[in-house]
C-alpha cells in the first residue's frame, strides 16, 4: 500500500469521527460549565441571612409572646384578630348550607358554605385550607372540602394592607348547629364562630 493512499484513508477516517469528537468536545464543556453554575449558587451569600430551613429570611416579623385570646366572632360583624405576621380583621359575609355542588353529598349530609374576608392592617395574614376546621355539636371534626363547587383554592391567599382577601370554605358534614374555627399560620385558634343549622 502507498503512503498516498494510507494518507487518504486517515483522511476518510478523521471525517467520520469529527462528529463525535465534537460532540464529546460539546458534552465536556457543557459539564464543566453547569460545574461552575451549580458552585458559584451553592456557596453561601454572605448578605443573606438564612433561617434553620435555609431559606432566606422574609421582611415579616413573626409575632412574639403567647397567641392573642381566641376571638368569639359574630356572622357578619368584623373581628379584630392578631396573626402570626400580621394584624386585621375577618368577618363572614355568609354561611349557607345546601346540597348542590360538583359532588352530590352522602344521605344525611350537606355542605356548609362560609364565605371569609379578611383585611390586614398591618403585616400579611396568609390564608390556607389547613387553617380552617369545623365541629359537629358532638365534636366531630370536619375539614373544608371541594365537593362544594365553590372557590376553596386557598394555597396562594394572602391579605396584605390595601388588599383584602375575600373567598369561600366549604365542609361536608350533617346538617346542625357547627363551630367554625379560623387559625392562624402556627395553628392557634384565633377566631370561633357558632353557625346555626339550616
Amino acid at each position: 500500500m502507498s503512503k498516498e493512499t494510507m494518507n487518504e484513508g486517515d483522511g476518510i477516517d478523521l471525517r467520520r469521527r469529527m462528529p463525535f469528537i465534537v460532540l464529546g468536545a460539546a458534552l465536556v464543556i457543557g459539564l464543566i460549565i453547569g460545574a461552575v453554575v451549580w458552585f458559584v449558587q451553592s456557596r453561601p451569600d454572605p448578605a443573606r441571612t438564612e433561617t434553620g430551613n435555609n431559606a432566606p429570611e422574609t421582611s415579616l416579623t413573626p409575632r412574639t409572646g403567647t397567641p392573642a385570646p381566641v376571638q368569639a366572632g359574630v356572622l357578619g360583624q368584623p373581628t379584630e384578630i392578631v396573626g402570626l405576621y400580621g394584624t386585621g380583621s375577618v368577618v363572614v359575609n355568609r354561611a349557607t348550607w345546601h346540597t348542590t355542588g360538583d359532588i352530590v353529598p352522602a344521605a344525611g349530609r350537606q355542605y356548609l358554605t362560609v364565605e371569609f374576608e379578611v383585611t390586614a392592617q398591618g403585616g400579611a395574614i396568609a390564608l390556607q385550607k389547613e387553617m380552617f376546621t369545623a365541629y359537629e355539636a358532638n365534636k366531630t371534626e370536619h375539614v373544608p372540602t371541594i365537593g362544594a363547587g365553590e372557590n376553596n383554592d386557598l394555597g396562594n391567599i394572602e391579605a396584605v394592607p390595601g388588599t383584602p382577601a375575600q373567598f369561600t370554605v366549604s365542609f361536608d358534614l350533617p346538617p346542625g348547629a357547627t363551630t367554625v374555627i379560623l387559625t392562624d399560620e402556627g395553628f392557634n385558634p384565633l377566631v370561633v364562630y357558632e353557625v346555626p343549622g339550616p
